[in-house]
């Protein structure tokens, strides 16, 4: 509607955008906010299709409804899963595949291999039971935690508590455990710990979500607790919400210098459009 149609106006009347989401548009926010960012896509010419992917070839997409559909250029971003690496390590599993770790995001032991069964990495195995065989359990129950191994991030969650994979869950996750290994490091040495204590597990402290949905429009949903009769996510949507996500962008990008080289390019981008190279 904007860069394609100024710089192609014959090719951009024949050009469409297709969105095939298999439950809901951001299923992670609150409904009505789901619903403010469909119908923004609908308005901006976004054609929505409900729908599970069955096959992708070099020119259609095929639904499991049979629905075909055709394309020129296909644009694939699903959810994350466990990686290869990840499924094979010999360590207990949640449902999805993601490694099982305690609250003090240890990784858990996985139920001893059964006759003919062998772990798809060679050596790993053998590895972590190198690393303190005095301890290191061949029949561990799930339950049990595996030495000096940590994980954090999308590959791993709590069996009971599985949280989001999100970059604030991860970097709340390395901060912990930083945290941790200073004190066992402190300790090892013989020195006090640090003024701060180490919590005795990791708490997950949600920043909210945000997501712009096309222009300058965009949908916020900010966690609070149940105070004075408050209680559940306060949902926002529209121009504020968009300027609140710009504004969070900038705080993650450092030093000062970047910040005010995107915020410089945003505005010219605002007043003169974006910078659109051609050959």
């Amino acid at each position: 509607k904007e860069d394609l149609k100024r710089i192609y106006p014959g090719r951009a009347k024949g050009m469409r955008v297709t969105l095939i989401e298999a439950r809901e548009v951001l299923g992670s926010f609150d409904p009505s906010l789901r619903e403010y960012a469909a119908k923004k896509l609908v308005t901006s010419g976004v054609d929505l299709r409900k729908g599970v992917v069955k096959q992708v070839s070099a020119t259609e997409v095929t639904l499991m409804d049979g629905t075909v559909i055709p394309y020129g250029l296909c644009i694939w971003s699903t959810g994350v899963g466990p990686t290869p690496f990840t499924q094979s390590l010999p360590f207990a599993k949640t449902a999805v595949g993601r490694l099982a770790v305690d609250k003090q995001l240890r990784v858990l032991s996985a139920p001893p291999l059964k006759e003919g069964e062998a772990c798809a990495v060679e050596g790993v195995a053998a590895r972590i039971a190198s690393l303190t065989p005095e301890t290191h359990d061949t029949d561990a129950k799930p339950s049990e935690t595996v030495p000096h191994v940590w994980s954090i991030g999308d590959c791993s969650a709590t069996p009971e508590n599985p949280l989001p994979a999100l970059a604030q869950v991860a970097e709340q996750q390395g901060a912990y455990l930083a945290m941790v290994f200073n004190a066992q490091a402190l300790k090892a040495l013989g020195k006090p710990e640090g003024k701060k204590p180490v919590p005795s597990e990791f708490v997950y402290k949600s920043l909210g979500s945000m997501a712009t949905v096309g222009g300058y429009s965009g949908i916020m949903q900010l966690d609070r607790p149940g105070k004075k009769g408050i209680a559940g996510p306060l949902s926002i949507a529209g121009w504020v919400s968009w300027f609140a996500w710009r504004s969070a962008y900038l705080t993650r990008l450092g030093d000062i210098r970047k910040r005010i080289l995107v915020a410089s390019n945003w505005t010219l981008t605002f007043i003169f459009g974006r910078d659109m190279s051609r050959w």
